[in-house]
């Protein structure tokens, strides 16, 4: 799967990830980004997401993928 990658303020890399498994596959026609996320990019993690200490919810740390708004038409249930 391709994505971009959050590597640290400013910096998003172009990355392949394995596939997910999930129950729905979705083909993504349209994506965007979110104010949240525009933030993080410049200003840095206010989810406190770091390289160093994983967010006390999700146990994510940098990098990750960002991104979460999209459409797309389901393709596979």
């Amino acid at each position: 799967m391709k994505c971009l990658m959050f590597e640290e303020i400013g910096k998003l890399n172009p990355s392949t990830v394995p596939d997910p498994s999930y129950p729905v596959w979705i083909r993504v026609e349209a994506t965007g980004i979110c104010g949240t996320d525009l933030h993080e990019f410049k200003d840095g993690a206010g989810s406190h997401v770091t390289s160093i200490e994983p967010h006390p919810v999700t146990g994510d740390k940098l990098p990750i993928i960002m991104g979460h708004e999209f459409s797309g038409i389901i393709c596979e249930v």
